[in-house]
């Protein structure tokens, strides 16, 4: 039998889908019978219950900023009672991150994170696991290690054992100290394992030499990180482009007359890249005018639409119903009912000790409702009480036995085409998700949709636009022609670095400085503004060009007009 024959037998996957597939192999170990993965939208659902039970006023930057550091902790490993005994940290925070932790427990309802941490716990505290793991996964490849934070890392060790990994990645690429990425793990990996064999891939196959140079001579202003010396059997090319215009909004028309007269009608061939997405908004304009077609790549995705999330929780409160979230988000969509009602029903359940798929026809039995309200709770009880072997079944009993499709109709009156046939394709896709894989469990095929509510907007990429985009989306993607934007101090890199006046912080924004200089294939621009508005008041205020434009050789860069 030949290798190729058992290439079906490999695990392919994130982080997160290999971790999903262990735990509902071995979670019964940890008293894990079934679980479903909450979303980032259903954490913040969570954090605002939790506040609101304490009676705890917040914002959705609250909100937001609690859950990121609960990703924090649990990225670095920290567990919630090392940050209750934190001097260091807001007590409001360490009670927030176990309580959090509690309900998801009990309601084994697990975060992107927990995924890791109870796979970390599942290999650590159970040699036989460990020993299958060994015997079963000889070999390891790590993509994007500059990439991984601690508790992914802590994973690979966990998983390698004494077998043999690769890992591939490029410390000047690490670019999401944000979300507790730890480059130093790739950089430091071979000295820490003295039989580690290093190989440096330092061909470039898309820039031409001078883009190539002038990458590299930034790049190389950094301290930490392996020295580039890229090299490339392309043509030297057009120097680099240096353009400064009076203002932003000279900035932006300049631009769009760069595209014009490059007589390409393929405006795929153009990205423009910037640091904070309020940038594209100039260009936006200016892009109308003119006619250009553009899309901002990396809006909502199709996996994070409201109706996905509103019918993927049914299928996860079918499979599960104990799933407090779910339920909560199907009541949600109810015409009639409102929050008062719902957790009227969610008490009542927990105050008679009823899961969800049986609460319903006993609340209705107790309370007066409504005609039109109780008809829709008893559609809903309907597809609860229904055993099901498929997800599409489910959907379609949805479709058919609630006013979902009419109530979405009713409410989104100005987009309803849109939104209806994100409803058909959702189905459609979900049946040909069950077609082709070999899962054959409704809690597999809703991980597989939960772990793709994470993607940004692929499904633009064809579409004959320029591509507008945040260095940060830019990641992975080439362009013929790629004009970098806002090369000034406080913009690219961004304030907050200078604020933090850290050597990491800035090192950090060369990197991504870097990898946007790098998307570009045969043109590169960079562009600034002399002049731009002042926050504070009416008035204008002088920029000073961004350091990086003068880390680039002058040979290898001209000015623009």
């Amino acid at each position: 039998m030949d290798a190729s024959s058992e290439a079906h037998k490999m695990w392919i996957g994130t982080f997160h889908r290999i971790c999903t597939r262990l735990i509902r192999m071995f979670g019964a170990k940890l008293g894990i019978q079934s679980f479903v993965i909450m979303d980032t939208k259903e954490g913040k659902n969570l954090i605002r219950e939790i506040l609101n039970d304490r009676g705890v006023e917040y914002s959705p930057y609250m909100v937001n900023e609690i859950l990121a550091k609960i990703s924090s902790y649990k990225n670095n490993l920290i567990k919630p009672a090392a940050v209750l005994a934190s001097q260091k940290e807001r007590q409001l925070f360490a009670d927030v991150y176990q309580e959090y932790q509690n309900i998801c427990w009990k309601r084994k309802t697990f975060d992107f994170d927990d995924l890791i941490i109870y796979t970390i716990l599942l290999l650590s505290s159970y040699p036989d696991i460990t020993d299958w793991v060994h015997e079963n996964i000889k070999y390891l490849m790590v993509d994007e290690t500059q990439d991984t934070n601690s508790a992914q890392f802590q994973l690979v060790k966990l998983i390698t054992g004494d077998n043999n990994v690769m890992i591939v990645g490029d410390s000047n690429q690490s670019i999401y100290a944000f979300r507790n990425a730890r480059p130093e793990y790739l950089e430091n990996f071979a000295s820490a394992h003295p039989n580690t064999k290093l190989l440096k891939l330092e061909q470039n196959y898309r820039s031409s030499q001078t883009i190539i140079e002038a990458a590299n001579a930034m790049i190389n202003h950094n301290s930490f990180g392996t020295k580039v010396q890229m090299f490339c059997d392309n043509d030297a090319g057009d120097k680099v482009q240096i353009y400064q215009a009076n203002d932003i909004f000279t900035e932006a028309r300049w631009i769009s007359s760069e595209i014009m007269l490059a007589g390409s009608k393929n405006f795929s061939n153009f990205a423009i890249i910037y640091r904070a997405n309020a940038q594209a908004r100039i260009i936006e304009e200016e892009f109308t005018k003119f006619g250009i077609n553009y899309t901002v790549f990396g809006s909502q995705s199709f996996y994070t639409r409201k109706e996905v999330r509103d019918l993927l929780a049914y299928c996860k409160c079918v499979v599960n119903n104990t799933d407090m979230t779910s339920f909560k988000r199907i009541l949600g969509t109810l015409k009639g009912v409102g929050k008062v009602t719902i957790e009227n029903i969610i008490d009542y359940a927990q105050n008679n000790c009823l899961n969800f798929h049986d609460v319903i026809p006993a609340y209705i039995k107790s309370h007066k409702i409504s005609a039109n309200i109780q008809y829709r709770l008893e559609s809903v009880s309907r597809i609860l009480a229904k055993e099901y072997t498929a997800c599409s079944d489910i959907l379609k009993d949805v479709i058919d036995l609630t006013d979902y499709r009419k109530e979405i109709a009713m409410v989104y009156s100005e987009d309803t085409a849109e939104r209806l046939s994100i409803i058909d394709e959702f189905v459609v896709m979900t049946a040909s998700m069950e077609a082709n894989t070999e899962s054959d469990t409704m809690g597999e095929i809703i991980d597989q949709i939960a772990l793709l509510s994470e993607t940004k907007g692929a499904e633009k990429a064809e579409l004959n636009a320029v591509k507008l985009m945040t260095a940060h989306s830019s990641k992975g993607l080439e362009f013929d022609t790629v004009f970098i934007i806002g090369a000034e101090e406080g913009v690219f890199p961004h304030a907050n670095s200078l604020n933090e006046n850290t050597k990491n912080a800035i090192e950090e924004e060369r990197r991504l400085f870097y990898v946007a200089m790098t998307r570009a294939k045969r043109k590169l621009y960079i562009t600034r503004a002399a002049v731009k508005k002042n926050g504070k008041d009416s008035g204008y205020i002088n920029t000073r060009p961004s350091r990086f434009l003068n880390e680039i050789p002058k040979h290898l860069t001209e000015d623009a007009f």
